[in-house]
Formats: structure tokens, C-alpha cells, sequence
């Protein structure tokens, strides 16, 4: 039985594999994002437009809890680039975090600039414990 049960495993991911290359070859296309995030001359919104939208459709910032809070959108982007190891760097967080907070979460503008402007602060201040003693 436990055999069985593993020629099947192996059928099903064998047939898994191919699905995609059988669609392709029968010409079947597939749609393409249509969808995109709210556009905004926030430097945020070019870096989620670019990043993001390689692993998830632009509907995710969109089904978020509404009001979220820059804190909330700091801890979604670090889980992205920590767990699912997103190509988005230290540098990139604090303006994602301002466009997503502004246009997702109902941030007031300047606050959220104001938020940006102490991230990027900070990220160019090592911490004291940073620093090497000579």
C-alpha cells in the first residue's frame, strides 16, 4: 500500500510539472497583471511596482486591514524580504513603507514623510552597540 501510494505521489508531481509546458504547447496564453497599485510620485511606489509585483498581484496592498499603520507595513515588508526572501533592500523599506502607509493605510502625507525621514536617519546612524572600538 505505502508503495502505491508513492508511485502516485510521483504521478501526481510528475503531472504537475508538465502542466504548464503542455498549456504552452497547446497555445494556450495566459493573462497578463492587469492590475497595478495606486500611482503616486512617492519613491515607494516605482520600488513596489517593480518588486512586488513579482511574487503577488497588486491586489494584496489592497486586501490588507484598511488604516493599517506604517508599523504594520514595516513588519509585512521585512516578513517579505526575511521569510520570502524579497529582493528589496534595508535602503528600499522606509519609502515602500511611506507610499503603502499614504496610499493603503490612510496616513497623512507629511506624517509619513516624517516617518521616512527618521528610518533613513536612523539607517545611517549605527547603533551604538554598531560601532567598533579602536
Amino acid at each position: 500500500m505505502k508503495y502505491l501510494h508513492k508511485q502516485l505521489l510521483h504521478c501526481v508531481v510528475y503531472g504537475c510539472t508538465l502542466l504548464p509546458v503542455a498549456a504552452m504547447a497547446a497555445g494556450v496564453e495566459f493573462p497578463q497583471e492587469t492590475g497595478g497599485y495606486k500611482k503616486s510620485d512617492l519613491p515607494g511606489y516605482k520600488i513596489a511596482s517593480g518588486l512586488c509585483l513579482m511574487c503577488h498581484s497588486s491586489q494584496y496592498a489592497s486586501s490588507q486591514p484598511p488604516k493599517s499603520s506604517p508599523a504594520y507595513w514595516n513588519a509585512t515588508i521585512h516578513k517579505m524580504k526575511d521569510v520570502y526572501k524579497a529582493p528589496v533592500t534595508d535602503e528600499m523599506i522606509p519609502a515602500v513603507v511611506e507610499y503603502l502607509s499614504v496610499e493603503y493605510g490612510g496616513q497623512d502625507r507629511a506624517a509619513a514623510h516624517a516617518d521616512y525621514e527618521k528610518a533613513m536617519a536612523k539607517l545611517k546612524t549605527p547603533a551604538e552597540g554598531d560601532s567598533v572600538k579602536k
